[in-house]
């Protein structure tokens, strides 16, 4: 299934529930807070479930209550949930290897909100653009120093909880520090081991 930047990836109803992993391009979740705004909670890169729960859950409300959006044009693996689902408790290789892609799904999550609740602006953007390379890297997506980035500020300040104008701030700011640069769709890593540091600490 290919879909186009900007649109919504499909939800199913519990009786025809489908397993989406993407395969190519980029992908958020996000929820909507009570005032309107935009909180992106998870980046979708290739070889991940798009939305595990949706396979794996006896309920359908979290597709409801946390959508998915194409950031990039991409492309998606579907399969039947309950299929899937009897083939992981028929073979235990595959159970393993999708036990392991919740598992790195849910450290993930630990790693944000630990990010968003004790690291700075600057660090939080650090961690964000870091994270996302080194899960790019086994894929073989990552070319030297710079890899795609295709996060505008606006998806950058609803993932790290702050303004797009203190998102611009903060990218000059790693631009001219000698950190990395954030622009044209791209990230490039001037100094990789800084860029480390400053995602590591508060």
């Amino acid at each position: 299934m290919t879909i186009t930047a900007g649109q919504q990836i499909p939800k199913y109803e519990r009786a025809n529930a489908r397993a989406l992993i993407l395969c190519s391009g980029w992908a958020f979740r996000y929820r909507i807070l009570p005032d309107g705004r935009r909180s992106i909670v998870r980046l979708v890169l290739p070889r991940q479930f798009v939305s595990a729960d949706a396979a794996f859950s006896p309920s359908a409300a979290s597709q409801a209550d946390t959508p998915a959006k194409a950031l990039t044009d991409i492309q998606l693996c579907s399969y039947s949930a309950q299929n899937l689902r009897d083939k992981c408790l028929a073979t235990p290789p595959l159970m393993s290897l999708v036990l392991d892609l919740l598992i790195e799904e849910i450290r993930d999550a630990y790693d944000l909100a630990a990010a968003l609740g004790r690291r700075s602006a600057h660090g939080r953007i650090a961690f964000l653009v870091v994270a996302a390379m080194k899960k790019l890297a086994p894929e073989g997506l990552v070319h030297g120093r710079r890899y795609p980035f295709p996060l505008r500020q606006q998806h950058i300040a609803d993932a790290v909880g702050l303004t797009t104008v203190h998102v611009s701030r903060v990218l000059a700011q790693l631009r001219d520090s000698g950190l990395m640069t954030v622009a044209d769709g791209a990230v490039t890593f001037h100094d990789l081991p800084g860029c480390d540091r400053a995602a590591a600490r508060g």
